[in-house]
């Protein structure tokens, strides 16, 4: 099996530069599984449950994550991210 991993995010953003970050990079993620669920449903292709799910798990991390910036959120209030992608070659 080969791999590789890839540093996405990696650094220190001020709590409304976090908040835009998260926000967007969550969003990508969810409006490309809605896109594909869409494709799949216009080319008659079956479509999973854990497809939906997916959407929903990211829609609730989402929202966890906005809370957690916004309860932290003061003038000065830094956080630190870091995003790792790690993929694997199966055959």
């Amino acid at each position: 099996m080969e791999e590789k991993k890839i540093t996405l995010i990696k650094g220190s953003f001020q709590s409304d530069e976090a908040f835009e970050l998260l926000t967007k990079l969550m969003n990508y993620k969810i409006q490309f599984h809605q896109q594909d669920e869409f494709s799949k449903s216009i080319r008659n292709v079956a479509q999973t449950q854990h497809a939906q799910q997916r959407i929903e798990d990211l829609q609730q991390a989402l929202q966890e994550v906005q809370e957690f910036v916004r309860s932290g959120q003061t003038s000065d209030s830094t956080f630190k991210i870091y995003s790792e992608i790690h993929i694997e070659r199966e055959a």
